[in-house]
């Protein structure tokens, strides 16, 4: 059933197979934060902070938007990767004729609906007037976009499922030089502006979609049949059951993060996209570790399917002690030189907005960046808890997420000024560590004491 380059998790080393998976997943992730990247550094030289702004003060309906396509690919992801530890070859393959149909289903209904509500929207997160029809363009198009980003994610996930994740780089590697070339066309060349970010973006959206749908069709294990297409309520209720939670969890974060976006947005233009640039270079951080937490779900899964609940134990332990090591090492890269990627971001003709904006995003990124030693074990063990198929934890978490960030937004900013405003985050992240680490271990030494054969770990 493994394909010439999949990777079998199931045996040998345990951090190894996680890093060898990892690796082209952080590099994938990296150029996609690059052409983010370079949407900032083209608009805000070419047309200002404002730019900048419109283009982040939805960042949090953005996210979500992501959050639900991805844990849609998630949920499918984790179904498939146990039947690949198990050798079920025909229960993959049952496995994508379902994911085709919920992607399906999902893009339909999401398009639609934030279309209607569009207007109202933006009305909600208090977009500044001056901003308010670049950043309308702008959300316009990342909503039409959205059957691009299902397709992506879910086509990703199967081919992760078996350990592939060489496809997933290619998209993104060719997806940037495509975003890049055309940034500077539409914006530079063509003076477009937000609209021609938005439509750069879209544009590489759609080859890297194109890529590894291109990878799924060629790799055998994934070749389905009439029989596939029968409904198995089985398979669905594993699929609903696990992406249930994590759609709620998703939104119940969202909500607490736009709170926090429709307070920034009050402050002005140049306080939002001095937030919205230095969330940019978070973005980084954060992209090496949702590889590595997409590596650890991937061996977890495959080692659940192999009963070998030992090796889930200690691969976690090790991995989470690699990753926060890592983190610390780009903690360091942002103290250090973070001030200058950002000088290359930002542009404004009235000194006084670009002094606002770089000293918010500045200070904003040196903060938020320590918090990441509090973001990465959460990250790793929420996505462990998951893949067990404890998805209720995760959604506890994600309440009390809402409640901290809910919190700190109301009370900090007062107390503590700016600095206020860059807090929620890192609070959500502690309330959520809590709850998923404890979970984690309490339902994992309970696995490790019934008695199951292992083959080592």
């Amino acid at each position: 059933m493994a394909q010439r380059k999949s990777i079998d998790m199931t045996n040998g080393g345990v951090c190894g197979p996680i890093l060898r998976f990892s690796v082209p997943l952080i590099a994938g992730n990296l150029f996609q934060q690059a052409y983010s990247l370079t949407d900032a550094a083209i608009v805000g030289r070419c047309v200002g902070v404002d730019a900048l702004a419109a283009i982040g003060c939805t960042s949090w309906l953005q996210w979500l938007l992501f959050a639900v396509c991805r844990d849609t690919a998630n949920s499918v992801c984790i179904a498939a990767s146990k039947r690949v530890g198990a050798h079920d070859t025909e229960g993959v393959r049952k496995i994508v004729a379902h994911s085709i149909f919920l992607g399906g289903t999902l893009a339909g209904i999401v398009t639609t609906a934030l279309m209607m509500f569009m207007g109202p929207i933006l009305i909600f997160f208090n977009v500044p007037s001056n901003i308010y029809e670049d950043a309308h363009i702008y959300l316009t198009i990342s909503v039409l976009s959205t059957p691009l980003i299902v397709a992506y994610d879910i086509a990703a996930a199967l081919l992760q499922a078996t350990g592939e994740s060489r496809f997933t780089l290619r998209a993104m590697v060719s997806a940037t030089f495509v975003n890049i070339t055309l940034d500077l066309l539409f914006v530079a060349v063509f003076d477009l502006g937000v609209l021609g970010a938005a439509l750069a973006t879209a544009f590489a959206q759609i080859l890297s979609a194109l890529i590894v749908l291109r990878g799924v069709w060629v790799c055998e294990v994934f070749h389905i049949e009439h029989s596939h297409w029968k409904p198995d309520k089985h398979i669905l209720k594993e699929v609903v059951s696990l992406w249930v939670p994590m759609f709620w969890n998703s939104v119940i974060i969202a909500v607490g993060g736009m709170a926090v976006q429709k307070q920034i947005n009050s402050r002005g233009a140049a306080f939002s996209g001095g937030i919205s640039t230095g969330v940019k270079i978070f973005n980084l951080i954060e992209a090496v570790i949702m590889a590595i937490q997409s590596g650890t779900c991937i061996f977890i899964g495959q080692n659940l399917g192999a009963k070998k609940i030992r090796r889930v134990s200690e691969g976690l332990r090790r991995i989470t002690v690699v990753s926060e090591l890592l983190t610390l090492g780009m903690i360091l890269c942002v103290w250090l030189w973070g001030d200058r990627l950002l000088a290359l971001l930002m542009w404004s003709q009235d000194p006084t907005t670009y002094e606002t904006a770089f000293c918010t995003a500045w200070d904003s990124i040196r903060v938020t960046a320590l918090g990441t030693l509090i973001m990465t074990p959460m990250y790793l063990h929420r996505g462990a808890i998951q893949t067990m198929g404890y998805a209720i934890y995760p959604m506890i978490a994600g309440c009390l997420q809402l409640v901290a960030r809910t919190m700190t937004i109301s009370f900090l900013p007062p107390l503590l000024g700016n600095l206020g405003y860059y807090l929620p985050d890192i609070a959500a992240w502690a309330v959520s560590l809590a709850v998923v680490y404890a979970a984690y271990h309490y339902h994992i030494r309970k696995m490790l004491r019934q008695p199951a054969p292992e083959r080592g770990i």
